[in-house]
Order: structure tokens, then C-alpha cells, then sequence
């Protein structure tokens, strides 16, 4: 266990290094009481920086989130996924309780809050697993607000979402990622999905 934590710790302290971004990891424009066309909800990585995630897999949750703007200019806000620990424990129990009680709780305010808004859920790495888990958690009312759901390293890669979700579904999965084959060794293929920013974007924004 002890190993395990300092793989994923030195994973996302190393990368935060080597890819240091401009942008916020820490989005909290729900919160915050703003309302747009496309709302994000976005659960980070284990042991990633902020509430959407710097650092560990190139700062994918900043990335996609830039991109997301990027490709609807004026559409969009951000809220990352909080209260969620991201500790390794949660990713050895198949993803944080916490963090997907809190993820449920986020599309539940969404909805509420920006009636018209179009909502889009992103996850990596642990993060994947609490979408999953958190698409568990909500009624199946709130299917039809989610018009996207975007995977990145996702380690439930290939298990089915509920109901009306699963068809909105994308993962992004490398081939030399050992997370996405159910191996608990964040290297290689998982520390790269920033690459895949803009194509899931583009990917996003042709359903929203």
C-alpha cells in the first residue's frame, strides 16, 4: 500500500513539473452560482493538484477543460468534483464514495440551478471510477440534462453505465496504459492523456 501511494504520489508530482499549465486547476464556477449553455463536472485523477486536476496525466482536467472552451467559445463553465479526497485508498476501493456522492450531488445542483444547461461529465484515472459510480447515484430523470461523458485512463474501462447514460459515453484508454487493464501502476500510456484534450473536446462539442 505504502509502494502504491508513492507511485501515485511521485506520478503527479513529477509530471506537475514537467507540464506546468497557465489555468486554474481548481474550477468552482457552479459553485460559485454561475449558469452557462455547457456545464462540466470533472473528477481529477488520484493525488491530482486542485479540484479538477493538475499535474498528474499532463494536467488532463485542465486540458480538456481549456479545450472544451476552446471549442465553445462562451458556453462554458467549470465545476470540479468536491468534496473528493483522491487519495490511492479510494482508487484500491474502486473509486471515493465521497467523491461520488459529491459528483451526484454537483449534476443534482446543475440541473437545479441552470435548467437549460447541457451537462458534461469527465473523469481520469480515479476520476473515471467515480463517474461510474456516481452515474449509480443519480435519478434516471437527470439522464437526459447528461449529453456526454468523457473517460480518460479509465480502469472500469468497458463496464456499462446505466440506462439512457452508456450511449453518451467516450473513453479514452492507451494502449501502453496498465490502469486501463485493471493493473494498479500509473506510468507510461497514463501520465499522456493532455494529447487527447482536443479530440475529446471536438468529441464533446458535437453532442452539446
Amino acid at each position: 500500500m505504502l509502494r502504491l501511494e508513492k507511485l501515485f504520489t511521485e506520478a503527479a508530482r513529477d509530471v506537475s513539473t514537467l507540464n506546468a499549465r497557465a489555468s486554474s486547476d481548481i474550477r468552482n464556477d457552479l459553485n460559485n452560482g454561475m449558469c452557462d449553455d455547457v456545464i462540466l463536472i470533472f473528477a481529477r485523477g488520484t493525488y491530482a493538484s486542485g479540484n479538477i486536476g493538475g499535474g498528474f496525466g499532463n494536467g488532463i482536467g485542465i486540458a480538456f477543460a481549456d479545450a472544451l472552451a476552446a471549442a465553445e467559445p462562451g458556453r462554458v463553465i467549470v465545476q470540479g468534483v468536491e468534496p473528493y479526497p483522491a487519495l490511492v485508498s479510494g482508487y484500491l476501493a474502486g473509486g471515493s464514495e465521497l467523491g461520488a456522492k459529491s459528483m451526484a450531488a454537483l449534476t443534482v445542483k446543475a440541473a437545479s440551478q441552470c435548467p437549460q444547461a447541457k451537462i458534461v461529465w469527465g473523469g481520469y484515472s480515479q476520476g473515471a471510477q467515480v463517474t461510474h459510480k456516481a452515474a449509480a447515484r443519480i435519478p434516471t430523470a437527470l439522464h437526459a440534462r447528461i449529453h456526454a461523458i468523457v473517460l480518460f485512463g479509465d480502469p472500469y474501462d468497458g463496464d456499462a453505465f446505466p440506462g439512457a447514460l452508456n450511449s453518451k459515453v467516450r473513453t479514452w484508454c492507451h494502449n501502453d496504459d496498465p490502469i486501463c487493464d485493471g493493473l494498479p501502476f500509473p506510468i507510461g500510456g497514463h501520465l499522456t492523456y493532455a494529447e487527447d484534450a482536443p479530440a475529446a473536446a471536438q468529441w464533446v462539442a458535437s453532442k452539446v
